[in-house]
């Protein structure tokens, strides 16, 4: 008979599970975008942090964001199984393991004003994004912010009004950066994980041309300063 997946059930399954003790994790990544890619790969290897007890391992856990409306069905299926799923690796041998790197899903469309934030927090230091290239909102032959775009002009005004409820990663990571930079908070990584040639060159280009036209050259002078964007291959 199947077992449903949670903290409950971890005793009784038959294959591996976090081996560390998930309620001493602390979040200290925000992942932008949580689908099958980021599950296998990257939360992948921070489980495997995780399970290495090294000293200050258990402050990078995972805070799961989905942005998009759609992304409702993966809040589901976390929340449902304690943010805890299974990895099947298959190859010349097949491995089951559970996964638990995850200490949170937060659902941006109903849950903006927690995933500030958590972008905002003192402790979280990365912030890693599979988002598609179309999710930087560029114009495809510049690569510069298209400020045309509905959903973009839609944050801008929201922003100007004191409003959290945005749609786009850029304004997200925009309010983040005001209350970082009021709180004089450490220097934040934003990592693209996108198929996208130069995806870090990209992303602070859009990311930083938002900020200006949401807070202004301080804003956008205090993100080049702390926050760097390194280029992935994926």
């Amino acid at each position: 008979m199947a077992v449903p997946l949670s903290t409950a059930s971890l005793a009784s399954l038959s294959i591996p599970g976090p081996a560390y003790d998930r309620k001493q994790v602390i979040p200290g990544v925000v992942h932008i975008g949580v689908g099958g890619f980021h599950r296998a790969h990257q939360a992948m290897y921070t489980d495997a942090v995780l399970a290495s007890q090294e000293e200050g391992s258990s402050q990078w856990g995972i805070s799961g964001v989905g942005l998009l409306p759609s992304d409702a069905r993966m809040r589901d299926m976390m929340l449902k199984q304690d943010c805890l799923y299974t990895l099947w690796a298959r190859g010349a041998t097949s491995e089951l393991r559970v996964l638990g790197p995850h200490c949170e899903f937060l659902f941006a469309p109903e849950q903006h004003e927690e995933v500030i934030a958590r972008l905002a927090a003192q402790d979280t230091k990365v912030v890693t994004l599979t988002i598609t290239e179309k999710g930087y909102c560029s114009e495809l032959s510049t690569g510069a912010l298209d400020v045309t775009l509905a959903a973009v002009q839609t944050d801008l005004r929201a922003i100007a009004a004191g409003e959290t409820c945005l749609s786009t990663a850029l304004g997200f990571l925009a309010v983040a950066a005001q209350r970082r930079m009021s709180s004089n908070a450490p220097g934040l990584a934003v990592l693209s994980c996108d198929n996208v040639q130069e995806n870090g060159n990209k992303l602070a280009r859009c990311a930083l041309q938002f900020a200006e036209l949401a807070g202004g050259p301080e804003l956008r002078a205090y993100m080049e300063e702390m926050w760097t964007f390194p280029n992935s291959m994926v």
